[in-house]
């Protein structure tokens, strides 16, 4: 019998110049992890590795990147852009922007609970 590891969706929010949000969605779960402070989009890649290590999650759970594409912090778009485009080339996953007023479907079950990146 083969055991079905669970999936991930990765998604980044850089957008605001104080914090940035790493989060990962996958069944039940949302696991999130901030990294604030003046230069916190560059502080993201460090925030998702913590993400996936306490989490025991592997980088090959990950099917999807998310990004948020602003409006925002020039600078840190910029980085969370790179960041998501190389994820998804390491990967071998598709990378999808999501604009203010997005709302990303999760599907916990059949509910359909939906929940924005940005507060």
């Amino acid at each position: 019998m083969v055991l079905k590891r669970q999936m991930f969706s990765l998604i980044l929010d850089t957008t605001q110049s104080t914090e940035s949000k790493v989060m990962l969605v996958g069944g039940d779960k949302i696991l999130q992890e901030t990294a604030a402070g003046s230069a916190s989009a560059q502080k993201v890649l460090i925030s998702l590795e913590n993400l996936l290590k306490d989490n025991g999650i592997d980088p090959a759970q990950v099917n999807t990147i998310s990004i948020s594409t602003g409006p925002g912090s020039y600078t840190g778009l910029r980085v969370g852009v790179a960041i998501a485009q190389m994820l998804g080339l390491l990967l071998n996953i598709p990378v999808n922007d999501i604009k203010p007023g997005d709302r990303l479907k999760i599907d916990y079950g059949g509910t359909g609970n939906k929940f924005g990146i940005s507060d």
